[in-house]
């Protein structure tokens, strides 16, 4: 027996559970995401010079955060506009934004153009 809590009530009337709604993001943000960690591997790599497992760790928590932050943006988005572009998903182009500035802030290079 479902809970009410375990449901996520969108604006069109109808109810999703959870699981549901991170399929949704999952299937609408694929595109997005895949070059999101596209970039964030090559970042890791070659400009910080981190190792292979390292890397790949960072990888699958910022696709977690990733997730999250996207369906957050998507519970409460605000506008009413339709959040797909294409096959661009905006709410998770905000997602990857701010996990991407995180991590490019996390793991800042130490060395300056000087050195």
């Amino acid at each position: 027996m479902d809970r009410p809590e375990d449901y996520v009530d969108l604006r069109m009337g109808k109810s999703i559970t959870l699981i549901e709604l991170l399929e949704i993001i999952t299937l609408f943000s694929l595109a997005t995401s895949l070059i999101g960690r596209v970039i964030q591997f090559f970042y890791l790599h070659y400009a910080i010079k981190l190792y292979t497992k390292r890397i790949i760790l960072i990888l699958i928590i910022s696709q977690i955060l990733s997730w999250v932050t996207t369906a957050l943006i998507w519970k409460y988005w605000p506008f009413k506009i339709d959040i797909m572009f294409s096959f661009i998903c905006i709410p998770t182009i905000i997602g990857e934004f701010i996990i991407l500035s995180f991590t490019f802030f996390v793991f800042k290079k130490k060395s300056t153009l000087w050195d």
